[in-house]
């Protein structure tokens, strides 16, 4: 039986090097692109296309919480 390969999604690398971001600078990183709330720089996101919902940077981030010093542990 042939097994079949979890794709990756269209925009995987951008999508980490956000999530890579926003754990590490947080507020920080939204700020440099003109944000004043997370939510309004997700949903920049997602209208661009890179994303298709919120929670898919939500969950990027996540990913990365881990191994930087901030208060989210995803």
């Amino acid at each position: 039986m042939a097994s079949k390969k979890a794709s990756k999604h269209q925009h995987y690398e951008i999508l980490n090097l956000i999530g890579y971001e926003l754990a590490k600078f947080d507020s920080a990183f939204i700020k440099e692109f003109g944000f004043k709330t997370k939510k309004s720089f997700f949903e920049y996101i997602v209208s661009l296309g890179i994303a298709e919902t919120v929670n898919t940077v939500k969950n990027r981030q996540d990913l990365f919480d881990y191994f930087f010093d901030n208060p989210r542990k995803g």
